[in-house]
C-alpha cells in the first residue's frame, strides 16, 4: 500500500482506502506460475484506491504492475484494472491532452479490457466492456472497436504527429487533433464494425455511404462472433456484386479471445487502363 500512498499523495490524494477483491472461479484457470483453480473463491485485499476524477486524468501512471483502481460507474466494480503495456502506456503519454478526458478514460478502460482478452478472462473482459459501453454510450464502443483494430496506434498517432510537425512550436495542433478525434469517434469513414443490431442491408448501406458517396477508396468491414463473421462476409461478397466499381479485395480470419473474428476490406475496382491511341502515319509523297 506504501507504493499506492507516495503515488497518490504525488497528485494530491491523500486519502486512499483499501479495497477487496473477491470472485468465484467456476471454470479451469491456469495461472502465469502455473497454479490451476477451479470451483474456488479468490479473496484478497488489493493496493487499490476507489478512484474519482481526481485519479482518472492520471491513471496511466498510478497504474503499475501491483497497484490497480476500482471505480463503480466506470468499469467492472469487483476487479481492479490491469496496469497498461509498456506499449500502451507511450500511446496514453502522447495522447494526453490531445483528446477529450472522457476519450482518455474510455481508452483507459479499453486498454484494460484489451489485456484480460489477451489472458483469456473472457468473461471479465465482456462485462467491463458492457459498463463501458453503459457509461459512455455508443462512443465508448466505437473506440474500444478502434483500439482493438489498431487504429489507435497506427492511424490516429500518424496523424497527431503530421499535425504536431506541421504546427511547429505551437500549441494549436492538440485543438486541432481533438476536433479530429472526436468527429472520428462519432463517424469512422476507413472501418465498420458489426454488432447484433445491423443487418446484412445495412452493412451495405454503410459501404455505399463510405465509398460511392465519400469516394473513400477502401473500406475495412469486422465482424466477430459466427454469427457476425457470416453477416460480414455475406454483406461485402453482395456489395461487390452489386456494385461493379468494388471488389473483396482480401479476407482476414482471426481468433479474439474464444471468438472467432474476421475483417474483409472492400475497395474501388481499379480502372482498366485506356488502350493505347496508335499514331498515325504521315505519307510524303517524293517527286519523280
Amino acid at each position: 500500500m506504501g507504493k499506492l500512498r507516495d503515488l497518490l499523495r504525488k497528485v494530491g490524494i491523500d486519502d486512499p482506502k483499501l479495497l477487496k477483491y473477491e470472485k468465484d472461479v467456476e471454470r479451469e484457470v491456469v495461472s502465469e506460475s502455473h497454479a490451476v483453480l477451479k470451483k474456488e473463491r479468490v479473496s484478497a485485499i488489493l493496493p487499490a484506491v476507489k478512484a474519482d476524477d481526481r485519479v482518472i486524468y492520471n491513471a496511466d501512471r498510478l497504474l503499475t504492475p501491483g497497484v490497480g483502481f476500482v471505480r463503480e460507474d466506470l468499469v467492472y466494480a469487483e476487479a481492479g484494472m490491469l496496469a497498461p503495456k509498456p506499449g500502451q502506456r507511450a500511446i496514453l503519454k502522447e495522447l494526453r491532452g490531445c483528446i477529450e478526458p472522457r476519450h482518455f478514460r474510455a481508452l483507459l478502460t479499453t486498454y484494460a479490457i484489451i489485456n484480460y482478452e489477451n489472458l483469456g478472462d473472457w468473461e471479465l473482459a465482456s462485462e467491463m466492456l458492457a459498463d463501458l459501453i453503459e457509461v459512455h454510450k455508443e462512443q465508448g464502443r466505437h473506440i474500444y472497436n478502434l483500439t482493438r483494430s489498431g487504429y489507435v496506434e497506427g492511424y490516429f498517432l500518424h496523424q497527431l504527429r503530421i499535425m504536431k510537425f506541421e504546427s511547429g512550436k505551437g500549441k494549436v495542433w492538440q485543438d486541432r487533433f481533438r476536433e479530429f478525434f472526436s468527429k472520428k469517434v462519432r463517424f469512422f469513414d476507413l472501418g465498420i464494425w458489426s454488432n447484433e443490431l445491423l443487418t446484412e442491408g445495412m452493412i451495405r448501406a454503410e459501404l455505399k455511404k463510405r465509398i460511392v458517396e465519400l469516394k473513400i477508396p477502401s473500406v475495412k468491414v469486422y465482424g466477430r462472433g459466427e454469427l457476425n463473421v457470416a453477416k460480414v462476409e455475406a454483406a461485402c461478397e453482395a456489395f461487390a456484386a452489386e456494385d461493379r466499381g468494388t471488389l473483396v479485395e482480401s479476407v482476414e480470419r482471426y481468433r479474439i479471445c474464444h471468438s472467432p473474428c474476421c475483417c474483409v476490406t472492400v475497395t474501388l475496382r481499379p480502372k482498366a487502363p485506356e488502350p493505347a491511341v496508335k499514331a498515325r502515319r504521315r505519307w510524303r509523297s517524293r517527286a519523280g
